[in-house]
């Protein structure tokens, strides 16, 4: 996959470290959490865009949807030993890299831990450590709603501008979870999902 200049970038919530629950090996992650988390935080934004009237999302709002992604992945119980931070790329790729100094920039040194790719000819979501492990979670009953949401359109036209074209991640053989997400609906101006529990 070709890799894009960060068009969006944005540094997880701070947060202590506390007890890891769902770890993945020294390749990055859990990707069934990392999955849950990211079908939480997509979930939460588009109903915090439908509770605020927005129908059209635009660049602030990719950022505040990173914002959202990037409280998920570090919200308690922990799914990695560091500070998470997060990069939506100009595919609309979502990239979690590990951010030991804290300061809201992949620098050198700081690996990339996981990305998720939408997949929506086939309904779903693709997630895939540094390692080279993948792990699909369906968009099962909410594809319908995500689809016809500002902020997934703006992800899928992100995709048209890169090149993609219909039938793009269909020969991608992928063990897909069972859906087991969590979702609440967020309350107006309610930004980041921290009044929303986590997968």
């Amino acid at each position: 996959m070709a890799k894009f200049k960060p068009l969006f970038v944005i540094l997880a919530v701070m947060v202590g470290l506390g007890g890891l629950k769902g770890c993945g090996g020294r390749g990055g992650p859990d990707l069934h959490s990392v999955l849950e988390r990211t079908v939480g935080g997509l979930l939460f934004f588009d109903e915090f865009m439908t509770a605020n009237g927005i129908d059209v999302a635009g660049d602030e709002d990719m950022h505040e949807l990173a914002r959202t992604l990037a409280a998920k992945f570090n919200a308690e119980p922990k799914i990695w030993e560091t500070r998470i931070g997060v990069n939506i790329f100009r595919d609309s790729t979502i990239e979690g890299y590990q951010d030991t100094n804290q300061n809201a920039r992949q620098d050198e040194g700081e690996p990339q831990l996981f990305t998720v790719e939408i997949d929506a000819d086939n309904g779903r979501l693709i997630a895939t450590r540094s390692s080279g492990d993948t792990l699909a979670h369906p968009l099962g009953d909410f594809a319908k709603h995500l689809f016809a949401g500002g902020m997934m359109k703006k992800l899928l036209a992100l995709q048209l501008e890169a090149g993609f074209k219909v039938g793009h991640f269909d020969d991608r053989e992928v063990p897909m979870v069972e859906q087991s997400y969590y979702f609440e609906k967020p309350q107006k101006n309610a930004k980041d999902g921290d009044n929303n529990k986590s997968g």
